[in-house]
């Protein structure tokens, strides 16, 4: 059997994914014995009806060659084949040979066809023992015509048509027992917006005596109220005189191509819009809404965005009333908050089918019901790092589930939607990196300088030129042979090593470098340089970034801090010869006298036995004083073991000696403290400030009783102060050593002092150190 060079084509023009499995599928569901041969007429493919008619079952038929079921006629079908590589169809009355032997009439229609890239022979065989079989086989002769899901045959005189049954199957609507219609039924069932056009179209191919076919695409209404998109095609047939009598045809549901045409053109012409710069991206959301609502009327698409304080901001929603939006604006995201703030605090979708019902929308049930919604669908926009972005809604005004079909188009369009989000945020992540780097280059004092090692140039942004290299233009020295010969001699070695050890390192991809460079009116400046060299997956270093500053009047300024070290190396001798000579001088005033004092009474005792018991006695009082002295010099001078004692425990021991003089009597009182969680600085500063207080109170303040309490409050560490003596005139005072040195201790641990005191009524003084738990 000779193959075709034409296709034809047996699907509709909007699908043609036509696959053997659909092929299979339909024609064993078929009431017509129908039989699928490959190019050498072996028989790959039969229906139920076809064994039934040869006597054979499906299995046994194929594999046999056509020609031994239509043996007698074995020429006559070689020779009609011959026309199917000029003709679409062919059409022989044959005679036909069963498995048991017994002959028939028969009629075949066959047509050559292309799937997988092979071609195949459908043949439709039709027992024509008697006319009414015949006349049936003539209807679906020309109903191959046009290639049919539903058959139908229009009966012009009597304006009826003949549906098959798959009509109900498909459509829904039930037919008669004859399977005919009047055709005015058939044409009230065309959408409204659809009906008059097809009216006139059919019209005008009946009408046109030269017209064989007719096609459409129309809405058809279901039984169900609902439309299923279909495209029509008849095949006309005239009398003698041209005259229309029948058309016969078939009518194709494309609804689920359709919706899918539909919905790729929409995401194909979001993305073409989505790239023009003048389009806002609102306008865009907009786009894609108003074109879901084109194609599902019903709905009601939203889009809200979750807030950095997790809060609802309405963003874009075409046919959502303004006020609605106003509403929810501000709402906190919850379980409870409706199904656009409940998915983006679950962070997934939430159905809800009846919103007055669901106790989902217990905070915004009022909301929705000023505006009779009654159903919202809503699925979060979570980023690909896992950031929720906000939620895509789709509101209806009475209660609905979503189906599997209006499901897998709002995932669908869930995922379209973060794509354009994530895009996005990657252009404006785009725009805000170069705005910074912009803001940068014109804020900073440095040069950013980028150097593409394969074309060996660099780039310099022209202000940071300008301001650290003093260049007017990077062409004199952008190449780095021409840039090095500005380095200063005495540099030029240590530069030109630096850049070598760095571009044949392995691990190391920073450098950092100060040097003088030449600058464009012939005078050096001080550059401090540091580069990120960038490498490919080999090592091999193609790229490094890096900025260069002037230095120079911080070289200045370090020649003049050596000079000022000088000057303060020996302020510091001078100071610690200062503080040697106070405490030679307490020494000699205190310890000094009082030592000498006893040394004279040991002389009169020594001297006189009459008195030796008494200057004794006023010797050991003596040592004893002089301990006491060079104990409190040396408490002042030493850092107290708050690292042994703790904190408490070392004011305890500070307290109990001063109570020990009996010159003033300290009261210490300290809530509890975890002193592990206060540092060490805290810790000496409050014990300083507690020493020098006490000390001051000795003294100066002629006070007999005073307080010293410790204790926590508001995430802070108090320390508190007060004593019942002579008090002072705080405004005179600000400038005294002591309180100077309270004043900056507090000061560096970021703490506040307040210092409340009259002349006669004793002094109270508050620290206030920041606590972290």
């Amino acid at each position: 059997m000779p193959s075709s060079n034409k296709q034809v084509n047996l699907t509709n023009p909007i699908d043609n994914s036509f696959t053997p499995l659909d092929l299979a599928l339909s024609i064993q569901n078929s009431k017509i014995p129908t039989l699928i041969c490959n190019t050498t007429g072996i028989i790959v493919l039969a229906n139920a009806a076809a064994g039934d008619l040869f006597g054979y079952t499906p299995a046994e038929i194929r594999g046999i060659n056509q020609n031994e079921l239509f043996r007698e006629e074995k020429n006559d079908i070689q020779n009609e084949i011959q026309v199917i590589t000029e003709n679409e169809f062919f059409r022989a009355e044959l005679t036909a040979i069963k498995k048991n032997g017994e002959k028939f009439s028969c009629e075949i229609l066959s047509s050559f066809f292309d799937t997988d890239g092979e071609s195949y022979l459908i043949v439709i065989v039709c027992d024509i023992s008697n006319s009414s079989t015949k006349k049936m086989n003539e209807r679906f002769y020309f109903a191959t015509q046009a290639t049919s899901d539903i058959i139908w045959d229009w009966d012009l005189s009597k304006n009826t048509i003949l549906w098959a049954k798959n009509f109900t199957k498909i459509l829904g609507h039930q037919l008669p027992p004859d399977c005919t219609l009047p055709f005015d039924f058939c044409l009230q069932n065309i959408h409204p917006e659809d009906r008059e056009r097809i009216s006139k179209s059919l019209s005008k191919a009946i009408s046109n005596a030269s017209n064989e076919k007719w096609e459409n695409e129309f809405r058809y209404r279901r039984s169900n109220g609902s439309y299923a998109y279909v495209i029509d095609r008849g095949y006309i047939i005239r009398n003698n005189s041209g005259k229309a009598i029948r058309m016969i045809g078939a009518l194709h549901d494309i609804t689920k191509s359709k919706y899918q045409r539909d919905l790729l053109n929409l995401e194909l012409r979001l993305f073409e819009i989505s790239s023009l710069p003048h389009n806002s991206f609102k306008d865009v959301v907009n786009e894609l809404l108003e074109g879901i609502e084109k194609i599902h009327p019903e709905m009601y698409s939203s889009v809200v965005l979750l807030k950095d304080d997790d809060t609802i901001e309405s963003f874009a929603g075409p046919r959502i009333p303004e006020e609605y939006s106003k509403l929810i604006n501000g709402l906190p995201i919850s379980p409870v908050t409706g199904s656009c703030g409940t998915a983006m605090y679950k962070k997934e979708a939430v159905i809800v089918s009846d919103i007055q019902s669901d106790p989902l929308w217990q905070t915004a049930k009022n909301i929705a019901e000023q505006f009779e919604l009654k159903a919202c669908w809503s699925i979060p926009i979570i980023h690909s790092n896992g950031k929720v972005l906000g939620s895509f809604a789709l509101y209806y005004k009475t209660p609905k589930k979503p189906s599997e079909q209006e499901w897998s188009t709002i995932l669908r369009i869930n995922n379209f939607m973060r794509l354009l989000f994530e895009n996005k945020l990657s252009v404006d992540e785009i725009k805000l990196s170069n705005e910074r780097y912009n803001i940068v280059t014109n804020a900073t004092h440095d040069l950013i300088w980028d150097w593409n090692l394969e074309t060996n140039q660099v780039y310099r942004d022209p202000k940071g030129l300008k301001k650290v290299y003093g260049f007017s233009s990077n062409e004199p020295i952008k190449r780095l042979n021409d840039w090095l010969k500005q380095i200063h001699p005495d540099d030029h070695e240590k530069v030109q090593k630096t850049i070598f050890d760095i571009l044949n390192a392995k691990d190391e991809n920073t450098f950092d470098i100060e040097y003088r460079f030449k600058k464009e009116n012939g005078e050096y400046a001080w550059i401090y340089d540091r580069g990120y060299m960038l490498r490919n997956e080999d090592g091999k270093a193609y790229r490094m970034i890096g900025a260069a500053q002037d230095i120079t009047e911080r070289k200045k300024l370090e020649q003049e801090v050596q000079n000022y070290q000088k000057a303060i190396n020996q302020a510091t001798i001078s100071i610690q010869e200062k503080e040697r000579a106070e405490i030679g001088k307490e020494l000699h005033d205190n310890v000094n006298q009082v030592l000498t004092t006893t040394k004279l009474y040991l002389d009169l005792a020594q001297a006189n036995t009459e008195l030796k018991d008494e200057m004794i006695e006023k010797s050991l009082k003596n040592i004893i004083i002089a301990i006491d002295e060079i104990r409190q010099l040396s408490r002042s001078l030493m850092s107290p073991s708050l690292g042994d004692l703790g904190l408490i425990d070392s004011i305890e021991d500070l307290v109990e000696d001063i109570n020990a003089t009996k010159k003033v009597l300290v009261n210490f009182v300290a809530a509890k403290i975890a002193e592990n969680t206060l540092t060490q600085n805290q810790k000496l500063t409050l014990f300083r400030i507690t020493q020098e207080c006490l000390s001051n109170i000795i003294r100066h303040s002629e006070a007999t009783n005073a307080t010293v309490e410790l204790y926590l409050t508001d995430k802070k560490i108090v320390l508190k102060i007060s004593d019942n003596g002579k008090g002072f005139n705080h405004s005179l005072i600000k400038k005294g050593a002591g309180l100077n040195n309270i004043r900056n201790r507090v000061y560096l641990e970021n703490g506040t002092l307040s210092i409340n005191t009259q002349p006669g009524k004793g002094c109270n003084l508050v620290v206030e150190l920041p606590f972290s738990n």
